[in-house]
């Protein structure tokens, strides 16, 4: 191979090395957090995702049964701890108690656990995001409700606006947590 023809191509090497860095994207809660007041209830929160979305890589859908995992989009920690996180925290803003992920703290008791199971939770091939989920709340071991939120976006994205994509999913759990809270607030005070 000529001297100049190994030099281009290591020189498109050094393009195209340099061209694929990495956006990192976090979720974040919206709803306005309420500071608990000493011997406020404790919620545990249990929460289940797909493995195939537990992973550093942002994931859409380019066909029903197609994913497309984006290398150079992740997570900027486990998908599975930030939605946990962002639901805790929409919970406690809009609940009187406190929900907490789990595990709990060594210290801390619960006083009734919510089970979240997301059963999808990514841009469809339609270009929508989807977030459908079931959810039980149990006290003492018993469970006393039980529910499910099917929600989409109102605007389709690009799958390659990962930025919004990841604002609208922040926004989805959001609507998740107040359909969950206003469930909750209706339960009689025996039942939390």
């Amino acid at each position: 191979m000529p001297q100049y023809q190994l030099s281009l191509l290591l020189m498109l090497l050094l393009v195209g090395c340099a061209s694929a860095t990495t956006h990192y994207y976090v979720l974040d809660a919206h709803n306005r957090h309420i500071q608990a007041k000493p011997g406020t209830a404790i919620i545990a929160l249990k929460l289940s995702i797909p493995r195939y979305l537990d992973r550093a890589q942002l994931v859409s859908r380019t066909e029903p049964h197609q994913l497309l995992i984006a290398e150079n989009h992740q997570w900027a920690g486990q998908l599975h701890e930030n939605i946990a996180r962002v639901l805790s925290d929409d919970l406690s803003g809009l609940l009187r108690y406190r929900v907490l992920p789990m595990p709990l703290y060594a210290d801390l008791h619960a006083d009734g656990t919510l089970l979240v199971d997301i059963h999808r939770f990514e841009r469809m091939a339609d270009g929508h995001l989807r977030l459908d989920a079931v959810w039980h709340m149990f006290r003492h071991g018993k469970r006393i409700h039980s529910g499910s939120v099917s929600l989409a976006s109102k605007q389709t994205f690009d799958s390659r606006d990962y930025a919004e994509i990841a604002n609208t999913m922040s926004r989805l759990l959001d609507h998740m947590a107040a359909d969950i809270a206003q469930k909750l607030e209706h339960l009689p005070d025996s039942a939390r």
